[in-house]
């Protein structure tokens, strides 16, 4: 004898859709957070890697007399850096520790300072930094 409808136990065919849109949403959302991480992780540990790299470039950059050179261009490991100076304020007569004019006229720049890797750019940093110049060789009376 058949059962009747009601006493029928299991799943309709609709429950079951809706039960599985409601799983692919939530899986939805769980592979886009995942997604998410491993893109900051990539991120932070390229941000990791990069930042010597970068202290070196900055300090190649300050060691050179911007009066001299207005742009130029390196490669630290594998990293290419390129750099640009562009002087924001007039040259100056320096001055020593007791106030008496010293032998440098002092200039300020700012330094746009661009690192890429593999053709592709991976940060761009702005400084400043002072130029000089010699005006009078330094005498020992």
């Amino acid at each position: 004898m058949p059962s009747s409808p009601s006493s029928q136990q299991g799943f309709t065919i609709l429950e079951a859709i809706v039960a599985l849109a409601v799983f692919a949403s939530g899986a939805m959302a769980l592979y886009s957070l995942y997604a998410t991480n491993i893109a900051a992780l990539i991120k932070v540990g390229d941000t990791v890697r990069q930042a010597p790299l970068v202290r070196q470039a900055i300090e190649r950059v300050a060691a050179i007399n911007l009066t001299d050179e207005a742009a130029g261009e390196f490669e630290i490991d594998g990293m290419r850096f390129t750099w640009t100076a562009r002087r924001v304020e007039p040259y100056r007569q320096g001055q020593t520790t007791t106030g008496f004019l010293g032998s440098y006229q002092l200039g300020l720049y700012d330094i746009d300072l661009s690192a890429s890797e593999a053709g592709r750019r991976v940060g761009d940093y702005r400084m400043r930094l002072a130029g000089y110049q010699l005006l009078r060789p330094r005498t020992l009376q």
